[in-house]
């Protein structure tokens, strides 16, 4: 069988369709679950029920919160309630210079931290938004 130029062209229009078609589909499955720190505070309470035990989520909210220890940070994400996220990168958590009411994005798993359920944070993504004519002391 001989391939000509047009016959080529074709098949690498077809195969460009189909792989793009393929990383949408990869992207829609593999994307980390959005929601609120309202949703996520019930999950931090509760004693069991996790979504799928270590799943990791993403967790929207702003920062109502940051307490650095020696050796973890936690920060309070809150919306209509809070979840408190703890992250054991400090220089990190420090690095983003996180303020009170900033909307921030958190990419992290339940697991059980000291006894309950916490929200271990991997990665967290400033959004910029900020609600003007609010400042905080301290």
């Amino acid at each position: 069988m001989l391939v000509t130029e047009r016959k080529l062209a074709i098949m690498s229009g077809i195969c460009a369709v189909v792989g793009l078609a393929a990383l949408f589909i990869v992207a829609a499955i593999t994307e980390l679950p959005l929601m609120p720190a309202s949703e996520a505070a019930g999950f931090s309470t509760s004693q069991g029920s996790t979504p799928s035990n270590n799943a990791k989520v993403r967790v929207h909210g702003f920062v109502d919160s940051v307490t650095a220890a020696k050796s973890y940070s936690a920060i309070r994400i809150a919306a209509v309630e809070s979840v408190e996220a703890v992250s054991f990168d400090t220089g990190y958590i420090s690095s983003l210079g996180l303020k009170r009411f900033q909307e921030i994005e958190a990419t992290g798993e339940f697991r059980d931290y000291n006894g309950k359920n916490s929200f271990i944070v991997t990665k967290i993504r400033p959004l910029n938004s900020s609600i003007p004519g609010i400042t905080c002391g301290g």
